[in-house]
């Protein structure tokens, strides 16, 4: 039963970031959740009372909220009016998508009908700078000066974010004090704290540098791994000595950097600048040199091929982009990254996968390349994808065991480092080897 005189909430998009917030939401007492979302499947999944994402407690937390009738999904606006309305649909990077932010600004516009008068539009998604402002001279110049429109990014990491979005501030932004004023007050009632940015920019702006700090943080590691190799010495004894007890060392383990945010925000915030930025950015280079170990790992992959001068057979162990917290996200994944780069570059190469965690639903098209049994079999090369529980477990070292002799392993992760497996015939990121 639907709570009386409950206020109504749409939520567009129900991806990650929508369907962790409206399980977040339906917490929140005398409000009616509604989520818009494109993909019939998800929707399908969401009636059925199955959630597509891999959250702890998220299954438990929206099937309670669609049986009590307070939850909605529907792949169609309805004719409501909603007091508030958070956009949470994906963005991408100029370069991939020219027209990504001003999809966004038509879809604010499409849904204006359906907020009520004086209602309240957050911006979740990650944006470029000044977008929100956009947004907002849109709704005006559309007769709509009275939506109240606010920034608050999703900064929340996947598999803990239920968790994060009960202890995390949300960085709220507004056009006028008033408006910042009444975002705080709605936000706190829906059992979060803010933290208040002065202006729409400064919102958009925080959001972009945390995640292209953290990334260029993982290119500094990456780099000192590479330089690790070239010495051959060890990245791992290296950071042990440095981090060992020593406030002003916390310099984090180097390995692919990939997932929907932190791959793509430092694109999105050099959307927002001039072109000469990039000449002598470090945190442009840290993206590159991250994108560029899918690369090394192509290139060492299609070099052993060729000197086996056969079709190798390569086993891709981890899916995931990444692998603790636990999450079935593919996107702009590390493995699946460069399986494409293996598909579109040599089509003789057989790709076989592995990976326990995820369905076949989670895999979707791969699912073609994928091996159950790790039993009696043994491909030639074996491509590290992620530094999971699966990955680190006793059997997937077993089968590492029975085969570093007789497969040439890629490790960019410190997995084999990890499970204290000798490095013998591979490549094993910033590690000391035999090969």
């Amino acid at each position: 039963m639907t709570v009386a005189n409950s206020k109504s909430i749409l939520i567009v998009g129900g991806g990650f970031v929508g369907i962790t917030l409206a399980a977040k939401l339906s917490k929140s007492p005398n409000y009616m959740i509604e989520i818009l979302e494109t993909n019939r499947e998800r929707v399908f999944d969401l009636l059925n009372g199955e959630t597509y994402i891999f959250e702890p407690n998220l299954d438990v937390v929206i099937k309670k909220a669609m049986a009590s009738g307070n939850m909605n999904i529907s792949n169609t606006l309805s004719k409501n009016l909603y007091e508030l309305v958070f956009l949470c649909i994906g963005t991408r990077q100029l370069s991939k998508d020219p027209k990504s932010m001003s999809e966004l600004v038509k879809i604010c516009l499409s849904i204006s009908k359906n907020i009520a008068q004086n209602g309240a539009l957050f911006i979740r998604s990650t944006v470029k700078v000044g977008t929100s402002h956009i947004v907002s001279e849109a709704l005006r110049e559309s007769q709509r000066p009275d939506i109240r429109v606010f920034y608050a990014p999703e900064r929340t990491a996947e598999g803990v974010a239920l968790l994060e979005l009960d202890e995390l501030p949300q960085i709220l932004a507004a056009e006028t004090p008033e408006f910042l004023a009444s975002g705080e007050e709605i936000l706190k009632n829906l059992g979060f704290s803010v933290v208040k940015a002065s202006k729409l920019e400064v919102a958009e702006f925080s959001k972009l540098v945390s995640n292209a700090w953290r990334d260029s943080i993982f290119g500094i590691s990456n780099e000192i791994a590479l330089v690790a190799t070239s010495l051959d010495l060890s990245i791992s004894e290296t950071l042990h000595l440095i981090n060992f007890n020593y406030p002003r060392a916390k310099i984090p383990n180097p390995g692919p950097v990939g997932g929907p945010c932190l791959s793509k925000d430092t694109h999105i915030l050099f959307d927002s600048l001039p072109e000469y930025f990039k000449d002598s950015s470090v945190l442009l280079k840290s993206r590159l040199f991250n994108e560029s170990l899918e690369k090394q790992a192509l290139d060492i992959i299609l070099k052993l091929s060729k000197h086996l001068n056969k079709s190798a057979k390569i086993l891709i162990a981890g899916l995931a982009f990444k692998g603790n917290p636990r999450t079935n996200d593919l996107r702009n994944s590390f493995a699946v990254n460069v399986i494409d780069q293996i598909l579109a570059t040599d089509s003789t190469l057989k790709v076989d996968i592995w990976d326990p965690t995820l369905t076949d639903k989670d895999l979707g098209w791969l699912n073609q390349f994928r091996v159950d049994n790790l039993d009696n079999y043994s491909p030639e090369i074996i491509l590290i994808g992620n530094n999971g529980n699966a990955i680190n477990s006793e059997s997937f070292s077993g089968f590492l065991r029975r085969n570093i002799h007789i497969s040439f392993v890629v490790d960019f992760w410190g997995v084999c480092k990890n499970l204290n497996l000798p490095l013998l015939n591979g490549y094993f990121f910033g590690e000391k080897s035999n090969a």
